[in-house]
C-alpha cells in the first residue's frame, strides 16, 4: 500500500500484489453476503455487520483487531467541554458493566473493550 494512503486506502493505493489476488471494494453492508459467492475466498467485515448474519469474529474469523486498533469507537468532546458533568456521565455509562454485557450479548462475545 502507498504509505500516504493512511487508514482509508482504496484499491488504487495498492502498490504490489504478488499473489495476483483480485481485490474488490464492496459497500460495508454487503460484505457479509460476499461470502455467499463461491469465488470469494475472504472478506473483511465489520463486527456489527457480521453479527447481523450470525457470523462471529472469534469463531468464524481468521483474526480480530485488538483495542489498539485505529478503528476503535471513541467518545469525543470539545476541549472546553470534556470535563463537563454530562460528558463524564456519558463516559461512565458507556464504560459500565451493563453496556459491556449488552454489547457482548449483541455481538456474541466478540467485543473488544477499549478502555
Amino acid at each position: 500500500m502507498k504509505p500516504e494512503a493512511g487508514l482509508l486506502p482504496t484499491t488504487l493505493d495498492i502498490t504490489d500484489n504478488p499473489k495476483k489476488l483480485k481485490i474488490v471494494e464492496v459497500d460495508t453492508p454487503q460484505l457479509a453476503r460476499t461470502l455467499d459467492d463461491p469465488q470469494v475466498y475472504i472478506s473483511i467485515i465489520n463486527n456489527n455487520f457480521a453479527a447481523l448474519v450470525n457470523l462471529s469474529a472469534s469463531k468464524d474469523g481468521m483474526f480480530m483487531e485488538g483495542k489498539a486498533s485505529p478503528y476503535v469507537n471513541a467518545i469525543v468532546a470539545r476541549e472546553d467541554n470534556k470535563d463537563s458533568a454530562n460528558v463524564q456521565k456519558l463516559k461512565e455509562a458507556f464504560q459500565s458493566q451493563e453496556v459491556l454485557d449488552k454489547a457482548n450479548e449483541i455481538y456474541k462475545g466478540d467485543i473488544i473493550k477499549g478502555w
